[in-house]
């Protein structure tokens, strides 16, 4: 009985849902909603973050909470190990932070912990390059704070949500998760910060629309568009 009552439900959710256009928040999301035959318009949000700004271009930086299974930290530090004069700053903190630690050369990659936000954004503003590594994400606000912050970002070409905004040699660089991969690129990073400018203003450009006044805005219509179904 309770059985024939779930499945009814499910089949009233599935048929309410395909005759409405959902938000999702990302073209990842939106692959997987198609997946169950569901559509959807990609409305990206913005960041909590706000006010960001750059002054210089001095490291490459990697804001992650320490869950390397996810976000494959690892993968930073041991090619930042293996490239030529790679300064990689990692902030956050976190369960595997510890096993990091000491898989990292002391000389190439340091490690913050949990910082404030007004530090948080300063950290952005002296990066050369943002990090974003984590497989399969469903946005990836780093991203958008990154690129705001007027800084490419390097990400992978399974990391999912992030692929919206980065373009390969525009707005950053897309690699393959694997160490021989990032490292090249870690190094062309550090040797030209010129290029890394210009990919940032391009960067910034990209995401000059999503504000939280466009994204309420969509909202808005969002639900006006809904109440007249």
């Amino acid at each position: 009985m309770f059985k024939n009552i779930r499945e009814r439900i499910h089949r009233v959710d599935y048929n309410a849902l395909s005759q409405t256009r959902i938000l999702a928040q990302s073209q990842t999301i939106a692959n997987r909603l198609r997946q169950s035959g569901l559509y959807s318009n990609v409305l990206h949000p913005p960041p909590q973050l706000t006010d960001m700004y750059s002054k210089t271009y001095d490291y490459i930086f990697l804001p992650s909470r320490l869950e390397d299974a996810n976000k494959r930290i690892s993968l930073a530090i041991h090619a930042a190990n293996k490239a030529n004069n790679v300064n990689l700053v990692v902030t956050g903190d976190g369960p595997d932070r510890d096993r990091l630690e000491k898989i990292a050369h002391e000389n190439t990659v340091s490690f913050t912990g949990f910082v404030s936000k007004n530090r948080l954004k300063e950290l952005y503003a002296k990066a050369r390059a943002v990090l974003f590594l984590g497989e399969e994400e469903d946005y990836g606000l780093t991203t958008v704070e990154a690129m705001k912050a007027t800084k490419p970002v390097i990400t992978c070409v399974d990391s999912g949500g992030p692929l919206d905004l980065v373009e390969n040699k525009k707005t950053g660089y897309v690699t393959n998760p694997r160490i021989q991969d990032l490292t090249p690129i870690l190094e062309h990073v550090q040797q030209h910060p010129r290029h890394c400018k210009e990919l940032g203003q391009n960067a910034k450009e990209r995401v000059t629309t999503i504000t939280w006044s466009n994204y309420t805005a969509a909202i808005t219509d969002h639900l006006q568009e809904l109440k007249r179904l």
